[in-house]
């Protein structure tokens, strides 16, 4: 790599390097993947941001001349770097997230003898602009209960369903593969409490469908782990300067509570009584959307910071809002989960 003396390296724009506190990442957010580096080869590829490959290595005093050869030839084999003459022309990535919605995502508990008015419910996070909602059913929800609530959403802004059920005989494969074929909004359903562990995914079904063992409630949130991570540019761009979970989101409870989240005994007054849009708005009700990775205990110095979802329900200090979620296993000293 003789050639390239007096070339500058850089990253692509979408390839943003992240340090932890024993090793960093390269999130590549536009093909949803990332890769674990050294903070030694991090701070390498902060320097020659401003430096040309030749000034590099003698800063290093040309003792690490082969391996940052090496590194770098990997870096633009995986298509995550290149070498320039013209740095200036490759200027970084905008990271600054907006949203035109005053709540994005939304969880519904849902009963099927209830007092709730949930057409009113979809019709309020219609207003606010909400285009993901999840489901969560109680009780022994009939397959035409539920295609009433899912009909209830046919007008409305609604992007994507998720689902989550307790198993019952209703919901054999055939019912539920019937369900979502008519539903094409819904992208997936949980039968929790199920005979067995399996998955259903075809080319003919929109939504993929998971039967699970295990009981699902509202104590189950919170798992952190790796194949629970998100990589992707909204995320990633949202988690500079929110939380990762909790930013505009509300749930609203079988009993019409509304909460920031299922799990949290918090409530903000109660469908029955007080519009969404009065609720959310409350500065106490957002207090939480602020708390961002890089607020968090231990969680600032961990090199996955940007592709988890936190969680300020289960923290390891109930007392501190700043304490790393108590569900995740991942110890960024050690790099072990």
């Amino acid at each position: 790599m003789n050639n390239t003396h007096s070339q500058y390296f850089l990253l692509y724009a979408s390839c943003i390097p992240v340090k932890g506190i024993s090793r960093s990442s390269i999130y590549d957010i536009q093909r949803n993947c990332l890769r674990l580096i050294p903070n030694l080869i991090y701070d390498v590829i902060k320097d020659a941001e401003n430096r040309t490959a030749g000034e590099l290595k003698k800063k290093y005093y040309n003792e690490y001349d082969k391996e940052i050869d090496i590194f770098f030839q990997e870096l633009i084999e995986d298509e995550l770097g290149f070498f320039t003459d013209t740095p200036k022309l490759f200027p970084k990535l905008s990271l600054a997230w907006e949203s035109s919605s005053q709540i994005s995502n939304a969880i519904i508990e849902i009963k099927e003898k209830s007092e709730l008015d949930y057409n009113s419910i979809f019709s309020q996070l219609d207003d606010l602009g909400c285009t993901s909602i999840e489901l969560r059913f109680t009780g022994s929800p009939t397959i035409d209960f539920i295609e009433h609530i899912l009909t209830a959403c046919n007008h409305s802004r609604i992007v994507s369903i998720s689902m989550i059920l307790p198993y019952a005989d209703q919901f054999q494969i055939d019912n539920i593969s019937y369900l979502s074929s008519k539903n094409l909004r819904v992208n997936k359903i949980i039968i929790h409490s199920a005979k067995e562990n399996k998955k259903i995914s075809n080319n003919y079904m929109v939504a993929k469908i998971y039967y699970t063992t295990s009981q699902l409630n509202n104590s189950s949130c919170g798992q952190i782990c790796k194949e629970n991570l998100i990589i992707n540019s909204d995320l990633f761009r949202e988690s500079q300067k929110y939380n990762s979970c909790l930013n505009k989101k509300v749930t609203i409870t079988e009993n019409g509570d509304i909460k920031n989240c299922p799990s949290f005994k918090k409530k903000f007054s109660n469908i029955k009584v007080k519009k969404l849009k009065e609720a959310i708005t409350d500065a106490k009700f957002q207090e939480l959307w602020h708390i961002r990775k890089d607020n968090i205990n231990i969680c600032k110095s961990c090199e996955f910071r940007y592709s988890c979802m936190d969680c300020r329900a289960y923290t390891q200090d109930p007392k501190n809002k700043y304490s790393k979620p108590l569900k995740c296993s991942y110890d960024p000293k050690t790099m072990s989960w």
